[in-house]
């Protein structure tokens, strides 16, 4: 018989190897310091992890470390302005390409400065806007980019509506016939006031010189008025001042341009400008008429000396958001005014007409200035 060592024939229990014991303790041991690790950098992960509102609050203070150091690259300062309100930094094209946080970023100056821009216009005195534009006048330049790019967004441009009909009617009607234009020896003098960058004298003249034979000698002169001369076919001037005789003009167009506290001035100057049967035509948005049904303005307009044609929004154009509504009034002449002063005498002759204070116009506007009860200045919201 043979021997082994280790291992007794007689015992009923199998003796173990002691190598397989020796490897089965190390397994042990590995496992055991493989799960001390692994406990380890549990560990170390929950002590550095950072919950998800201390994250937002960290990255927020680099994005806005990052925009400072923006505005410090591509800003430079702009002289002092004679206004209460702080003036944002200038923000000129930087050369190069930018990262789209970069341009991001630039389109949110841009944005902020058309912004700042726009509320100075439209609740300060023309006669300021005037002085500030006079001062800065790459100010112009920039509201009129910013306004380029808010036009795009509109379902129409109410300036297209006025082009349309001043070409319309000079196509389809004789001058001072019912329905065509109001003219001056075969020549409507149209005022732009507040042009802008005098797109409508462009375009009118376009149209007139493309179809000088079908027009028959029938002519226009546009008259452009801004606080700016941004090209040669504007005249720099407050516009409710501008230089033109008594009577001289056929139509005042006013397209989104009462701007300012005290825009009821503008329409007296159109009053003063127009020829006996003259047109003022008026496009606004119409939610800045403090009176929605819109009686309001036109009983204003009539007591400034203006007979009312017609008020519309823009839908048939293509404004199905009713954004805008325009008005068409006209200066009425002496006989049209006589007779309906002896229609207004008959209708009165028993009632007591004493005038009212809250009813006298001027009495209102040196109280509260006009933009406080009848049109509300258009500001763009802060982003």
């Amino acid at each position: 018989m043979f021997k082994v060592e280790g291992w007794n024939i007689d015992s009923k229990v199998i003796a173990k190897d002691k190598n397989n014991s020796n490897k089965e303790k190390k397994s042990k041991n590995n496992k055991k310091v493989h799960q001390e690790k692994r406990e380890q950098r549990k560990n170390n992960y929950d002590e550095h992890r950072v919950s998800k509102p201390v994250k937002k609050e960290r990255d927020a203070v680099r994005v806005e470390k990052k925009e400072k150091a923006f505005e410090k690259t591509f800003s430079s300062p702009v002289a002092p302005v004679s206004t209460a309100t702080p003036v944002p930094t200038v923000t000129p094209v930087p050369t190069g390409k930018l990262t789209p946080l970069q341009q991001k970023l630039f389109n949110k100056l841009k944005g902020s400065r058309f912004r700042w821009i726009n509320e100075q216009l439209y609740t300060s005195t023309s006669s300021k806007a005037l002085d500030l534009i006079t001062q800065q006048p790459e100010l112009f330049d920039e509201y009129h980019k910013g306004f380029r790019e808010q036009v795009t967004t509109w379902p129409i441009n109410p300036l297209d509506v006025m082009i349309k009909n001043l070409t319309s009617r000079a196509m389809s009607r004789n001058y001072n016939a019912p329905g065509g234009l109001p003219a001056i020896d075969r020549t409507c003098i149209v005022a732009d006031m507040g042009c802008g960058e005098a797109e409508l004298s462009l375009q009118v003249n376009k149209f007139f010189n493309k179809n000088e034979k079908k027009l028959r000698g029938k002519k226009v002169i546009v008259n452009s008025f801004d606080l700016a001369k941004h090209n040669d076919r504007i005249t720099v001037a407050d516009i409710k001042n501008v230089p033109m005789k008594d009577g001289s003009c056929c139509v005042v167009v006013f397209s989104l341009s009462l701007m300012g506290v005290n825009f009821l001035d503008f329409i007296k100057e159109a009053f003063r400008i127009l020829k006996p049967n003259g047109e003022l035509w008026i496009a606004e948005i119409k939610s800045r008429f403090k009176d929605q049904s819109l009686k309001e303005f036109v009983s204003i307009a009539e007591k400034l000396g203006f007979r009312h044609k017609l008020t519309k929004t823009l839908e048939e154009e293509g404004d199905l958001k009713e954004m805008f509504v325009r008005f068409e009034f006209f200066k009425p002449d002496e006989r049209t005014v006589m007779e309906m002063e002896k229609r207004l005498a008959k209708r009165t002759k028993f009632i007591d007409t004493e005038k009212d204070e809250d009813e006298d116009l001027e009495l209102k506007r040196e109280k509260h200035n006009e933009s406080e009860w009848l049109l509300k200045p258009c500001i763009y919201k802060r982003r």
